[in-house]
C-alpha cells in the first residue's frame, strides 16, 4: 500500500513542479519597478491548475488502492466499486488542499516583497527572494518540502478514505484500527492502536491530542476519520474483523 502511495506522490510532484516553475517565472517577471507592488498571481486560477492536474492521478490511486484494500481485508472476491460520492470527496479534498497551498504561497510572496522593499533592496535582491521562496516548492536536487508535503498529505488522505470504503464494501469489516507508522510522531503514536467502528471519528475537529512524549496538538483542520492526522503523515488504517463464531 505504501509503495502505491509513494508512486503517486512522485507523479503528482512532477506535474506540480511544471506548473510551479511557470508560476515562478511569471512572478519574477513582475518584479520590476513599475510592477513590483502587484507582483503575484491569481490564487484560485493557479490552484485550479494544480487540482486539474492532480485529480486524474488521485482517481487512479483510489481505484488501485481500493482493489488492494479489499484483498488486504481478506476478501479477494470483493470487486471494489468507485462511486460518485467517493469521486466528489476526492475532488473536493484536492481542491481545498491546492487552494490552501496556493494561498500560502501568495501570502509568502507578498510578505517577503514587503520586507525587501522596506529594507530598500534592489530589484535583483527582490528577485533572489522569490527564487529562495520557490526553493521551498521546487527544491534543487530533491523535491521542495512544501510540494512534497502537499503530495504526501493528499495521497495518504485519499488512500485511507478509499481503503475504509473498500473495507466497508467487503461486508465483513465492521471496525478499523489507526495504525501508526513505526517512524510516526508522538501524536500518531498516541492515537495508534485505537479501534473504532468503520465510519467513526478518531479525533474530532477541535479535539486535543496528548502526545506520548507529553506534547499537545489541537486538531484544527477537520474531523480525523483516518490518517493523515497532520501534514506529511504516513499512517494508515487496518481492518478489524471480529470473531463471530461463538455468537
Amino acid at each position: 500500500m505504501e509503495n502505491i502511495q509513494i508512486k503517486y506522490e512522485k507523479q503528482f510532484i512532477k506535474k506540480a513542479n511544471t506548473i510551479l516553475t511557470a508560476q515562478k517565472e511569471a512572478v519574477i517577471n513582475q518584479v520590476a519597478p513599475k510592477k513590483i507592488v502587484a507582483a503575484g498571481f491569481d490564487a484560485e486560477g493557479e490552484a485550479k491548475k494544480l487540482s486539474d492536474e492532480a485529480l486524474p492521478l488521485f482517481i487512479l490511486l483510489a481505484k488501485e488502492q481500493g482493489d488492494l484494500a479489499a484483498v488486504f481485508a481478506g476478501n479477494a472476491d470483493t470487486v471494489f466499486e468507485m462511486t460518485p460520492v467517493m469521486e466528489k470527496y476526492i475532488a473536493d479534498s484536492v481542491a481545498k488542499a491546492t487552494l490552501s497551498f496556493t494561498k500560502e504561497t501568495q501570502e509568502k510572496i507578498a510578505a517577503t516583497l514587503v520586507e525587501g522593499i522596506n529594507d530598500g533592496e534592489s530589484i535583483s535582491k527582490l528577485g533572489k527572494r522569490i527564487n529562495t521562496l520557490y526553493d521551498e516548492l521546487l527544491g534543487v536536487k530533491e523535491p521542495g518540502w512544501r510540494t512534497e508535503r502537499l503530495a504526501r498529505t493528499e495521497v495518504i488522505k485519499t488512500s485511507n478514505e478509499i481503503t475504509e470504503a473498500a473495507y466497508k464494501q467487503t461486508g465483513v469489516v465492521k471496525k478499523k484500527e489507526f495504525f501508526a507508522n513505526p517512524t510516526a510522531c508522538q501524536f500518531c503514536l498516541s492515537v495508534g492502536g485505537s479501534i473504532i467502528r468503520v465510519g467513526g471519528i478518531f479525533v474530532p475537529k477541535g479535539g486535543k491530542i496528548e502526545g506520548v512524549d507529553g506534547g499537545t496538538r489541537i486538531n484544527d483542520y477537520e474531523d480525523v476519520k483516518h490518517p493523515p492526522l497532520h501534514p506529511s503523515c504516513r499512517c494508515t488504517i487496518l481492518p478489524v474483523i471480529e470473531d463471530l463464531s461463538n455468537e
